[in-house]
């Protein structure tokens, strides 16, 4: 047993160990500015000023920028990505009929509708926070500013020049793809902030050789998991590159087991209470996996149909070749690439090289088996992680350079910078790789207010002004109940006066009243059941309903809205 003495001058921490005997082992911190002999014991890097105030005030000017141009989205273009209400709503319907906490889904990874809970509690002061999507949007700049803070801390803790540091942290935070989802609601910022948490971490744990990095890096890396499922695919990636690091290191086998055991309890345990979850409340293990709603449930109703994933499908060699040209997000990620393999080899650069890469590596390689399974929507927004670790590639291997070469590249690098989020622009208003999102980015490029409904570019987001039309018919009918998958309408929800008379998804009952609903409901609300709609519950139980081969119900009304939804009245031979 034995005391461990650290003996700290100005730039570096000198471990000496003392032996006794008997009594428990101590850790001592002394301040001086050199040991008696000028002998280094071990060189291990002290991190100072955990939380730098640079790193600080960025991240807050990122999430006022956030909260405003969240505002803006959803104020002056009405644009609400419905990915992002749903969130919302999922928040919403744990407490309209009662505190009922399953009901937040187990489809969506649960974090950005807990975090959005405690908002919603406020709904009825402030309508906006379902309406317009407010909550998310706070979610999401919320996370947005946790995103900076952690870009410039790792530009910190690697020593790039404040100037650089600065200007690059600028430049992130205002590339027109992470400016857009910083403030829509998304679970992006969430899904980057997390993932550079964990690389913020490693690189502490690397330069310290202290666990508790490992440990936090873990406990975000759990986090990432339960806001979006690429990361257990991050996880993987992040696992391969330490372990090849620690084995240039020559730690013995025990050793990498237990540090890679401390980085994956978190996200294991996560995993194991999610999936615990799934199969005690739903019924299924893997319910959020393979359920109808699911991706691979919606990829098989035929959702998944564009130019890009009927060239992908079961062809390997093209998913690879597809997933890496979506790179054209942000360019400078190729050139970081080929930086980061070439000084991979000096060994300050090392392991941080290393790291980033295998870390950009995972959700473009996921992507690219999703390509393959033809079980990807080839969304704009799932390459977002080139953006981050684009930047990251560049300047975290120039700043191991010294010198004119050190400042001249990383000058040439801004000006990369700027040509990559000019590109991020283009990538997200062309059809084909801004799928899902271009719309959107056309809309905002016209400068036009939500009024200009004349613009056939607007025509796509109405879905929300058609859920105020369902709602309205809804309420003018309080004395009867309606049962709608929540899937379809959920538009209409925020609308409604009394929650209490629709029977939705996440209720208890649903599954009963829509197997017998006579005496229990009135009204079916049906999507016509093509693309996406074919998942809706009641087009499952009864696929005949929306063209009116279902007897015991009688065709009321039609809305000639996003779904062309019907109302079917439930008549008295029903089951």
């Amino acid at each position: 047993m034995g005391y461990r003495v650290f003996l700290m001058n100005s730039s570096m921490l000198v471990k000496k160990t003392f032996h006794y005997k008997g009594g428990n082992v101590m850790s001592i911190a002394l301040n001086v500015n050199s040991t008696s002999d000028g002998t280094v014991v071990n060189n291990v890097r002290k991190i100072e000023n955990v939380y730098p105030v640079e790193s600080v005030v960025l991240g807050f000017i990122c999430l006022i920028i956030s909260l405003i141009g969240g505002t803006i989205l959803t104020d002056y273009y009405g644009i609400i990505p419905k990915d992002a209400q749903s969130r919302v709503l999922n928040a919403y319907y744990v407490i309209i009929h009662g505190m009922h906490l399953a009901a937040i889904g187990f489809i969506w990874n649960p974090l950005p509708s807990f975090i959005e809970l405690p908002l919603v509690l406020f709904h009825s002061v402030f309508p906006s926070l379902l309406q317009q999507n407010l909550a998310g949007v706070i979610m999401s700049s919320i996370f947005a500013g946790v995103m900076i803070f952690f870009f410039n801390r790792i530009l910190i803790k690697v020593k790039l020049p404040s100037i650089f540091r600065v200007l690059a942290t600028l430049l992130f935070m205002l590339n027109p793809m992470i400016l857009y989802y910083n403030g829509n609601g998304m679970s992006e910022s969430m899904m980057l902030a997390t993932m550079l948490g964990i690389v913020d971490n490693l690189i502490s744990f690397h330069l310290e050789k202290d666990t508790k990095f490992l440990v936090r890096a873990g406990i975000w890396l759990a986090l990432c998991f339960l806001a979006r499922y690429e990361a257990l695919f991050f996880a993987l990636f992040i696992g391969i590159a330490l372990v090849i690091y620690f084995i240039t290191q020559r730690y013995s086998i025990a050793k990498i087991t237990s540090l890679i055991l401390l980085l994956a309890l978190p996200i294991t345990y996560a995993l194991i209470v999610w999936i615990f979850f799934n199969w005690t409340i739903m019924g299924n293990p893997l319910y959020f996996l393979n359920s109808a709603y699911s991706n691979s449930g919606q990829a098989s109703a035929g959702v998944n149909v564009t130019s890009i994933a009927a060239i992908t499908s079961h062809h390997l060699l093209k998913s690879l070749y597809y997933a890496l040209r979506f790179g054209i997000v942000f360019p400078p990620y190729f050139v970081g690439v080929v930086l980061a393999v070439i000084l991979m080899f000096p060994k300050k650069s090392r392991f941080t090289s290393l790291l980033i890469l295998f870390a950009s590596l995972a959700i473009p390689l996921l992507q690219a088996y999703m390509m393959y399974k033809n079980q990807s929507g080839l969304w704009g927004r799932y390459f977002i992680s080139y953006i981050p670790f684009g930047f990251l590639l560049l300047l975290i291997p120039l700043s191991y350079l010294k010198g004119f070469l050190k400042y001249s590249l990383l000058t040439i690098c801004v000006i990369c910078f700027l040509a990559g989020d000019f590109y991020s622009y283009k990538y997200e208003i062309s059809p084909v790789y801004g799928h899902g999102d271009w719309r959107y980015f056309k809309l905002i490029s016209t400068l036009k207010p939500i009024s200009a409904t004349d613009n056939p570019i607007y025509t796509p987001l109405n879905i929300f002004k058609d859920g105020k039309l369902v709602a309205s018919y809804i309420n003018s009918r309080p004395n009867e109940r309606f049962l709608f998958d929540s899937f379809d309408e959920s538009e209409s929800i925020p609308y409604l006066t009394n929650p209490n008379h629709v029977i939705i998804t996440s209720d208890y009952t649903f599954n009963g009243v829509l197997n017998n609903p006579r005496g229990r409901v009135n009204y079916f609300i049906v999507p016509e059941p093509i693309d996406v709609s074919k998942l809706d519950a009641i087009n499952q139980l009864y696929p005949t309903m929306w063209y009116g081969g279902v007897k015991w119900v009688k065709f009321v009304h039609q809305f000639h809205d996003f779904t062309n939804s019907r109302v079917f009245e439930i008549l008295s031979d029903a089951p």
